[in-house]
């Protein structure tokens, strides 16, 4: 059952403006948003909610034409920020990708609206991993859907993410 402790599908988690960390937790149809000050060392619960709600707050159509986010479950989810008040989102159940955008209040946590910006599915989410040099013999990026998720923007200031499926993982830095 959701609540009865015995895991969860996908985590996200950020800093937030002013460096709470925000931590996001999705099983089944629900979701539960915690805020923690690491400086003092606390963690508040701060939402919970199903999935269709949370889905209903992303606003526009997604560019891709796949439907807009699943409200049943998810299978990995991802946050940054973006910098001038922006995080983005990243969603991937099966063998489809979202991400979305949403806007914080000025010098504040408070989000004032979120954006749809893209789904694909996985094959063209991640079309872009070339290999000019013809050396890679790794495996491919599963198209069918993802573990579990990770991205941030690293001090050089290029996306990285990393994508995790059964015994393997697959770093990219774009």
């Amino acid at each position: 059952t959701e609540a009865d402790g015995s895991g969860f599908n996908a985590v996200g988690a950020y800093i937030q403006p002013g460096g709470l960390l925000r931590t996001n937790v999705f099983k089944g149809s629900r979701y539960w948003g915690y805020t923690c000050d690491l400086a003092a060392g606390t963690c508040e619960a701060k939402i919970t909610r199903p999935l269709s709600e949370w889905a209903s707050d992303v606003q526009g159509s997604f560019q891709g034409g796949t439907s807009g986010l699943p409200t049943a479950s998810i299978d990995a989810f991802a946050q940054y920020m973006l910098g001038n008040g922006k995080l983005r989102s990243a969603v991937a159940k099966g063998p489809i990708f979202w991400v979305y955008d949403c806007t914080y209040q000025p010098g504040t946590a408070i989000v004032t609206s979120c954006d749809a910006k893209i789904s694909r599915t996985m094959t063209q989410a991640f079309s872009f991993i070339t290999d000019p040099n013809g050396t890679w013999t790794g495996i491919p990026i599963p198209t069918n859907g993802f573990d579990s998720l990770d991205q941030w923007i690293q001090p050089d200031g290029t996306l990285r993410t990393q994508i995790y499926k059964d015994n393997r993982y697959w770093a990219i830095s774009s």
